[in-house]
């Protein structure tokens, strides 16, 4: 979530702007969504939705409502009639979402359509992360003070459940009867924090950005050190609560395979990061160095099927390089593109073909949104859902609203 880090005006979302380019890819997400899974009665929409748009539970899941709400809120901004149905299911998230423990605001993780929540054991940073950045997005839609406040107790929960004051950084879990879970450090502890819900709500809390800017400060510095392997060339994905990595042989053999949308995601996000004017000038450079390097890198990996043009692998073996899955996968391809923008003077071709292979191949403009998994021949893996616990139309927006700020 988010845009360029500069200092600027709030835009003022009642004006619409003329669409910005690869809109179309937005608004066929959506409408599938629209068609075939807002219902009336509640106002939301399911998540559970099979590849041919049919509601297949009762279940509205965090990530997947916060997700839309995104997308929704995004679009908003081109086209007003985007903005009822947003409001309409924000207002569910924020009478069924929402509770309280003794350490502060967190998010239920899944409810019925009638509001009935499904209890939790444990947190998890990744959900927890998307129900904080769908506040900011409702906050951003609504923009009264009530909404901010819920936002700014929000915030202190999620520090107080996953916060590691001693050792820096967020962990991955919160367990209900056990409390916070110190050794649960993962890449996706430090990123998601960041391009979930931080990035979005330094951007548009523009009052009560000391707020945020010292965990963002923290996270950059825990992603400088410890998210890339240079001598594998692949992301660290697990950590203890001392941010030591798991493996063997002084950590060079890592326990864990590796995606190369995890590459790019870094990649971007440190680019991205390096666009703060709160940091120093040397850390921004670190940023930008680290984030080049990264893509880069990836660029020249082996997971190509046989060319940039037509996408690549999904799963990898860090330590060998063996490809462990020639399925292709919707997300990391956003999150290449993504990362692509950002250095388009580097790979221009690079990034007009894999955007074109996105399109050909995993949207479906015909029935809505987009194919989950490709086979190796790029056909549509059609048992996998369009809808479900993560999946909506978030990607897809972020990768669009990164084409245009870096256009």
């Amino acid at each position: 979530m988010g845009c360029k880090f500069e200092e600027k005006k709030k835009m003022d979302t009642d004006d619409l702007h003329e669409a910005p380019l690869e809109f179309d890819l937005v608004e066929n997400s959506i409408q599938f969504f629209d068609k075939n899974a807002f219902d009336q009665a509640h106002g939301v929409y399911f998540s559970e939705v099979d590849s041919k748009g049919k509601v297949t539970s009762d279940k509205v899941h965090l990530v997947a409502l916060s997700r839309l709400l995104y997308a929704l809120e995004y679009a908003s901004r081109f086209d007003s009639k985007y903005e009822k149905q947003a409001l309409e299911a924000s207002d569910f998230f924020i009478k069924n979402f929402m509770s309280k423990d003794t350490l502060g605001t967190y998010f239920f993780e899944t409810v019925e359509i009638n509001g009935e929540p499904t209890m939790p054991d444990n947190l998890g940073i990744w959900q927890q992360s998307y129900g904080l950045g769908g506040l900011a997005v409702i906050h951003r839609l609504k923009k009264d003070k009530a909404t901010l406040k819920l936002l700014h107790d929000a915030f202190e929960g999620y520090r107080a459940h996953f916060h590691d004051a001693r050792s820096k950084g967020f962990v991955g879990s919160y367990a209900m009867d056990e409390g916070i879970q110190h050794d649960d450090k993962t890449l996706q502890s430090i990123l998601y924090p960041m391009s979930a819900a931080l990035f979005y709500m330094w951007e548009q809390d523009l009052e009560n950005r000391a707020k945020y800017e010292p965990f963002l400060k923290e996270n950059i510095a825990l992603l400088l050190e410890y998210g890339w392997n240079a001598k594998l060339g692949w992301v660290n994905l697990k950590f203890d609560r001392e941010w030591r990595l798991c493996g063997k042989e002084n950590n060079v053999e890592p326990c864990f395979n590796v995606v190369p949308g995890h590459n790019f995601q870094l990649g971007w996000v440190l680019l991205q990061s390096s666009t703060f004017p709160f940091l120093n000038p040397d850390v921004q450079m670190q940023c930008k160095k680290l984030g080049t390097a990264v893509i880069e890198n990836t660029m020249k990996k082996p997971i190509w099927d046989g060319s940039v043009s037509n996408g690549f692998y999904s799963e990898v073996n860090p330590a060998t390089g063996k490809i462990l899955s020639k399925r292709k996968t919707w997300w990391q391809h956003t999150e290449a593109i993504t990362a692509l923008s950002f250095m388009k003077v580097s790979f221009p071709n690079e990034f007009k073909s894999l955007l074109n292979f996105f399109r050909d191949n995993f949207v479906d403009f015909k029935g809505g949104n987009e194919f989950f998994f490709l086979t190796e021949d790029n056909s549509p893996i059609l048992t996998e859902p369009k809808g479900s616990m993560g999946k909506s139309s978030y990607h897809v927006t972020e990768m669009v609203l990164y084409i245009n700020q870096n256009k």
